[in-house]
């Protein structure tokens, strides 16, 4: 541990936000779309990605603040993806070089999407910021990285935790929602009590 050494890599042209490690290959954050490289090969290579306009043509028209790909978290062939106010998203990725949609949890429309209400990017009931299943696969955390920074009093604050059932991954099913902790009585800051989110989390 006290001297590591670079063994491989592999050159991106598009800035990475997070990456997964799973078997033999790597999910990877870029942007637009999540990227899917073989490095388990002497010459690591990339062999699949997807974008929410393989799903419907009509997210085209969204523009980069309110649909992209955050991050993500893959377990067990399947990839959930969190892709801000464009929502949670699962796919099959038993295949790595052809990622199949599986569901999706969203709030907006690709039609809404394309023409977003003021303050979207940053406001509820989106900004879908991580995702994380349960052990068995049958429950979906999403974190949400918004504010109620409208309302300009102290009943603003910051969003919570989703909880999606997705025994079913085609329908996904909201089951609750965890809330922020509360702002203390009194007490008051940057547009209206406290501006802090799980931001990530843990599910054990």
């Amino acid at each position: 541990p006290a001297k590591p050494e670079l063994v491989n890599g592999y050159r991106t042209d598009f800035s990475i936000h997070n990456c997964e490690l799973h078997g033999n290959h790597a999910y990877l954050t870029s942007g637009d779309a999540l990227e899917i490289i073989d490095v388990g090969r002497e010459s690591p290579e990339h062999v699949g990605n997807w974008r929410l306009t393989d799903y419907d043509g009509n997210y085209g028209a969204a523009g980069f603040g309110v649909a992209n790909l955050h991050d993500m978290y893959v377990q067990r062939e399947r990839a959930y993806l969190a892709f801000w106010d464009a929502g949670a998203w699962i796919l099959d990725v038993s295949d790595p070089a052809n990622p199949t949609h599986l569901g999706h949890a969203i709030e907006y429309t690709p039609e809404e999407l394309a023409d977003p209400p003021q303050g979207a990017t940053l406001e509820p009931p989106g900004n879908d910021h991580y995702v994380q299943p349960n052990d068995d696969g049958t429950i979906l955390a999403v974190g949400k990285e918004s504010w109620d920074l409208e309302s300009g009093d102290d009943s603003g604050g910051p969003s919570g935790i989703a909880l999606w059932d997705i025994s079913d991954p085609t329908d996904p099913t909201e089951l609750s929602y965890i809330d922020p902790v509360p702002v203390p009585e009194g007490e008051t800051g940057e547009y209206g009590g406290y501006t802090t989110t799980s931001h990530n989390f843990e599910i054990a």
